[in-house]
């Protein structure tokens, strides 16, 4: 693939387990993941708005030959606060609940994060949502992600900017979304550990035919302009 076996990977791709899909190709000793606590908008083609910017955590991985080291300290003279982590998994799960929690909510219905934050019957699905996802992060085993996380989780959505989440620019661009790694593996986690998630079952169901909805469209739109040539 014209790829020398001294690359190493890092997976900055949202969601969880997403990881997994470069270890199965190039291995697991060649695969980081990194969780990017950042938020920015295109303003320009080269001007980019960042809305926030806070720590970032890097997988540690013993059988990277040190390269997890190397890449964390080159993130860290760049200017980025990034942290090594072995046990990273947990950092993703709680990102992975805050996008399911709102970032699908806003692709379903066309809303910034603060619009969506500030309406009370989209706030009283999104509680639902992150108390959904703490049941199975409890049942996986992650101890900082009990119940008691559900009031810091609300409170840091809150803080959302009144801009679009990417999963929202993806349907408006006809794209597929961050869905299967977020609310589809939330969902089926909750089925490995027979856990009972209605809302996320719902919102991960209505998504993923969303998604089918406006990829058709963006292909019968294509083959009409092919047509028009």
């Amino acid at each position: 693939m014209g790829v020398s076996d001294a690359t190493t990977f890092v997976s900055c791709q949202n969601g969880i387990d997403s990881e997994q899909q470069i270890a199965d190709v190039f291995g697991a000793q060649r695969t980081l993941r990194m969780v990017l606590n950042l938020g920015c908008n295109f303003v320009k083609v080269h001007e980019v708005w960042v809305e926030f910017c806070f720590q970032h955590v890097l997988s540690a991985n013993a059988d990277s030959s040190g390269a997890d080291q190397r890449i964390c300290n080159d993130f860290v003279r760049a200017g980025l606060k990034v942290e090594l982590r072995r046990d990273y998994k947990e950092d993703v799960f709680r990102k992975a609940i805050l996008n399911t929690a709102l970032s699908t909510a806003c692709a379903l219905t066309r809303l910034t994060m603060r619009q969506a934050m500030t309406d009370p019957e989209i706030e009283r699905m999104v509680r639902e949502i992150v108390r959904e996802s703490l049941l199975v992060a409890e049942a996986i085993g992650f101890p900082q992600l009990d119940r008691s996380y559900l009031g810091s989780a609300i409170a840091y959505l809150k803080q959302g900017g009144d801009h679009k989440p990417s999963m929202l620019v993806d349907i408006e661009a006809n794209r597929n979304t961050e869905n299967e790694f977020h609310a589809g593996a939330v969902f089926r986690y909750a089925q490995k550990y027979q856990i009972n998630v209605p809302v996320i079952q719902t919102l991960y169901y209505l998504t993923k035919n969303l998604e089918k909805s406006v990829v058709l469209n963006r292909y019968v739109s294509e083959g009409m302009r092919g047509n028009d040539v």
